[in-house]
């Protein structure tokens, strides 16, 4: 993410007051968002984790934020993924999508911040939800917020490797598993190495010609079961009559 700001540039101001000269300056911050693939959710997900990081990292000064953020889609494309993530960013200024509501002529902008967005399809989940056993496919749920709200009640993520899988990170840390089916591939650990930092267990199976369905099911099963351990571990450990523990299991550990 790059942040421009046109004194950092020194140009004249007298240069800046003819550039500008037939609209206007907007003075609070805009962020653009190009979009490479709006069907693709992990890259979308990098580019939400990329902007936040980005504007911590920033350090906005408060006065730079008087009129607010306002956020833009400034490709091409479909709406796809997370675009309520950016609605609610894009405050008090409605999201605006650029080949829509192009900003006049001559605009210019005090204070702009430039970012990459992307998105892909969601995978089959699988949790538990008290006593009963559930499986639902978030393709059919609105993303906000009954996609969110199930998320955050799922036991365990599963699926054949693919930007859906990164929806785990919508689960509570150190509670839930993810279950990875690697069809024809091998050695890509992006949901690997994510359910690692998210505390998930993580369950990996490998097919080639034909899937093996009684090798998803048994990783399904102890999927369940590890996180019916955990979260069981947990709520002794509130108790007071013990100290909940968790694993990860490594995907070449099968």
């Amino acid at each position: 993410m790059m942040l421009v700001q046109a004194p950092q540039f020194n140009v004249p101001a007298a240069e800046q007051a003819r550039a500008c000269s037939e609209g206007h300056t907007i003075q609070h911050p805009v962020l653009f968002l190009m979009r490479v693939d709006p069907e693709n959710a992990f890259h979308n997900l990098e580019t939400v984790v990329s902007v936040f990081a980005a504007l911590a990292t920033l350090q906005l000064q408060p006065q730079q934020y008087n009129g607010g953020l306002e956020v833009v889609i400034a490709d091409d494309r479909v709406p796809g993924y997370f675009s309520a993530v950016w609605r609610r960013l894009s405050h008090p200024h409605p999201l605006r999508v650029l080949r829509e509501q192009p900003f006049p002529a001559g605009t210019c902008f005090a204070t702009a911040l430039l970012a990459p967005y992307t998105a892909h399809t969601q995978s089959l989940l699988t949790y538990k939800a008290g006593t009963a056993d559930e499986v639902a496919e978030l393709s059919e749920l609105p993303f906000y917020p009954d996609q969110i709200s199930l998320l955050m009640r799922t036991g365990v993520l599963m699926g054949v490797h693919g930007a859906g899988l990164a929806n785990q990170v919508f689960m509570k840390p150190r509670l839930g598993a993810v279950v990875e089916v690697w069809h024809n591939m091998e050695n890509n650990f992006h949901y690997h190495n994510l359910a690692y930092m998210l505390g998930h267990c993580y369950f990996n199976v490998r097919s080639e010609q034909e899937l093996d369905v009684q090798a998803v099911v048994a990783a399904a099963v102890a999927a369940m079961d590890a996180v019916a351990a955990a979260r069981a571990a947990v709520a002794a450990a509130a108790a007071g009559s013990g100290s909940g523990s968790w694993w990860w299991r490594r995907p070449w550990q099968g």
